[in-house]
């Protein structure tokens, strides 16, 4: 669906490297889909020739991200990484799930050197689920460690219905709760969607405008991929793979994205907007209160032909409000 349509890009803030599809833990329905059978892994050399590109193309970028997978499961090669992205002046974070923090005093030994090596971050990953693979001990350890060595610490607790474990429980917790109410440790609640089930009845209100995880991320995948988003379903659909950095530039990859309608209307108006469009030219009913995100709704959306189909024969109809729009939201950021 090229257009051509503008020349004004929204330059990305954030280089995530999704470094491995290898896991610790197993957990049912991981948006990435990861697992401790998975080995594929990017190399040091890879993830520094991504950082070189990113510097060189990219010059807004300001932070990198590891993520994975477990990015731990790297070893001496996160270190060396992290140090690489730091004395190119990036701020460096990491997302685990805290299975190496099987102590407090070995948590702060484990994160003092990727500390030392130019760690600014630390996001951390629990819930349900994790649980039944990483102790919540361990969260906490790495928690206390963080703070001890002034570090910004992030915890990430899996949200359903039917979650025993929510921030609530962190909140609560004697070792940890002052931390939290000082802001030194932010727990947040993040949906944990059930990749069996087409939809589900959902209870929270779902995001009503646009799409967040577009155009401000250059996320690239262990085989090279460069994905549109980090979003919870991004795997999953063909369309958000924008293909390999090995056949074309990181810069070609990403600018092409802006001669594509369906994602600017995603950043413009957002899945909601847009499958209530779909709903009225099918004439069938609008129950987006059936998505429990607008993840699993830009998913629905995609990956129909006939979705597609539609949008491609009113595609003279869409443009001028996606456009007016877009012009709109780039003005108002600069």
């Amino acid at each position: 669906m090229q257009q051509n349509m503008i020349s004004k890009i929204i330059e990305p803030k954030t280089l995530s490297l999704i470094t491995t599809e290898k896991c610790t833990a197993a957990c049912h329905n991981c948006c990435f889909q990861c697992s401790p059978r998975l080995k594929q892994r990017m190399s040091l050399e890879d993830m520094k020739f991504l950082i070189d590109e990113v510097i060189k193309d990219f010059p807004m970028i300001l932070a990198c991200v590891f993520t994975g997978g477990e990015c731990t499961t790297l070893g001496t090669d996160l270190h060396q990484i992290i140090n690489y992205a730091a004395i190119n002046n990036l701020k460096c974070r990491i997302v685990t799930n805290g299975h190496w923090a099987v102590s407090e005093s070995r948590a702060l030994l484990f994160l003092k050197q990727l500390k030392d090596a130019g760690l600014h971050e630390l996001n951390l990953s629990t819930g349900d689920e994790h649980q039944k693979w990483i102790p919540y001990d361990r969260i906490v350890y790495a928690c206390q460690a963080a703070v001890k060595l002034e570090m910004f610490v992030a915890v990430n607790i899996e949200s359903t219905p039917e979650s025993k474990f929510t921030s609530v429980s962190m909140k609560s917790d004697d070792r940890i709760s002052r931390e939290i109410m000082l802001g030194k440790v932010v727990v947040k609640d993040s949906l944990w969607i059930d990749f069996d089930k087409e939809h589900l009845d959902r209870t929270l209100e779902m995001n009503d405008g646009p799409c967040i995880n577009l155009f401000n991320t250059i996320s690239v995948s262990p085989d090279g991929h460069l994905q549109a988003c980090c979003g919870l379903t991004c795997k999953n659909s063909i369309y958000l793979d924008l293909g390999s950095y090995r056949k074309h530039s990181l810069r070609q990859l990403y600018i092409e994205q802006f001669d594509d309608l369906m994602k600017l209307w995603l950043y413009t108006h957002g899945p909601k907007k847009i499958y209530s469009f779909l709903c009225e030219k099918k004439g069938v009913a609008n129950e987006s209160y059936r998505y429990p995100h607008i993840c699993s709704m830009c998913h629905h959306i995609l990956e129909s032909k006939e979705n597609m189909d539609i949008i491609k024969a009113n595609i003279s109809s869409i443009i001028p409000s996606v456009m007016l729009k877009y012009q709109f939201i780039n003005n108002l950021k600069t």
